[in-house]
Parts: structure tokens; C-alpha cells; sequence
């Protein structure tokens, strides 16, 4: 800036840069499970702005129990830079930079946490005989998580010993909620042997059904 007075002396003041940041910072989440896990998760957000730097103290989360678009009001946020997830949830992310830029992630980002294991009900034999007969044991299933049932196992006694052994893994087929096992019995009168099943999810959650008599 020059000015000059009425006596034309000029004075001129020194050069002075004013830096003005209107670019939103960048936000990310860390820590986000790739598949269904049964460990509490802990979830990380940072902040990177290249103009005026980020204001580590405005990162702030949501959570919720659905995934819907990210509301874009920073008060509906809860100030912290990491948060422990310990069930199914959907998160949210917001930051500000040193030019009070406020940015919000767009969508909401699925955490899949599953901590419930899965129940049986609804035991079943195809057959009451208990000689040289092939019976078919089952039983049904109720996922209490959000994930998928994965996979059984069927336990039993019918052994020389009479230990409890277990057999193979085996998959749920489709979309079937049933365990289904079949066994060669030849029990001798006023004898018999416990059966039961175990269940996993795709989190890795076990469930165990209670003991059932054959016999």
C-alpha cells in the first residue's frame, strides 16, 4: 500500500500475504472389520488438510443401528478420535480444519461386530427303534446376531467308552437354519446315549444346543 500526503512524500508499508482456506479437510476411519467378527472393534478417525491443517480437537463420530446418508450437522456429532464398537453398528465421521472448514463422511460405514451366539430348538428323530436302525438327528437353529449361520457339528456318545466324541464340520446348506446328522444305533434294552449339536456363525460365535437322551 502507497499513500501520499500534501506534500507528496510518499510512504509505502510493508507487503502483507492473507492465505484464505475454503477446501474442506479429508476424513477416514480406520480400524473397520473386512468380514463378521465377534471382538469389540476399535475405530480410529483422522483428519488430513494440506491449507490450513486440521483441528484435531473438532474429529468427532456418530453411531446408529442403520446405514443411512451422514447428517451434515456437526452438533449431532460426538467429539472423541477413536470409539470401541462392541455390536452390529453404522458410523458416521466429522472434522473441521484451522479455517473452521467443517466435512462430513458421506455415507455411513457398516462395522460388522456380532457378539450373539445362535440357539437351537426343535430336536428331532426320524425313528424311536433302537436296533440296527440309521436314525437322522436335527435340530433348528435361530441366528440371535445379524450375521449368517456358517456351519455344525454333531456330539454324541454312542461309543465303546461312552466319551462324548465329535464328528466333521459340516455346512449349513443354502439358506437352511437345520442341523441335520445321521447315526447307525444298535442300542441293547433299557440303554442309551446323549446327542447334541453345535452351531457357528459367520462371526465365529458358538452356539450349543442342550443334551438330548436316544434310548
Amino acid at each position: 500500500v502507497r499513500c501520499n500526503d500534501t506534500g507528496n512524500f510518499t510512504s509505502a508499508s510493508a507487503n502483507r500475504t492473507i492465505t484464505v482456506d475454503t477446501i474442506r479437510p479429508n476424513i477416514t476411519i480406520d480400524g473397520i472389520p473386512t468380514r463378521w467378527t465377534n471382538n469389540d472393534t476399535n475405530l480410529f478417525f483422522k483428519c488430513e488438510d494440506e491449507f490450513s491443517g486440521c483441528n484435531s480437537s473438532t474429529i468427532a463420530y456418530r453411531t446408529q443401528i442403520s446405514g443411512n446418508a451422514c447428517p451434515r450437522d456437526y452438533e449431532q456429532y460426538t467429539v472423541g478420535e477413536t470409539v470401541l464398537i462392541s455390536s452390529h453398528q453404522y458410523v458416521c465421521a466429522a472434522a473441521k480444519d484451522n479455517a473452521g472448514n467443517v466435512n462430513f463422511t458421506t455415507n455411513y460405514i457398516e462395522v460388522r461386530v456380532d457378539q450373539l451366539a445362535p440357539s437351537a430348538s426343535n430336536f428331532q428323530t426320524n425313528y424311536t427303534n433302537k436296533t440296527y436302525t440309521q436314525i437322522n438327528f436335527s435340530a433348528l437353529w435361530t441366528e440371535n446376531g445379524v450375521s449368517n449361520l456358517s456351519a455344525f457339528i454333531f456330539e454324541h456318545n454312542l461309543t465303546p467308552s461312552g466319551q462324548l466324541v465329535n464328528t466333521s464340520i459340516f455346512p449349513f446348506n443354502g439358506s437352511s437354519n437345520t442341523s441335520n446328522y445321521s447315526l447307525f444305533v444298535n442300542l441293547t434294552e433299557g440303554s442309551f446315549f446323549l446327542w447334541r449339536f453345535y452351531a457357528n456363525d459367520t462371526a465365529n460365535n458358538t452356539g450349543a444346543s442342550a443334551y438330548q437322551s436316544y434310548g
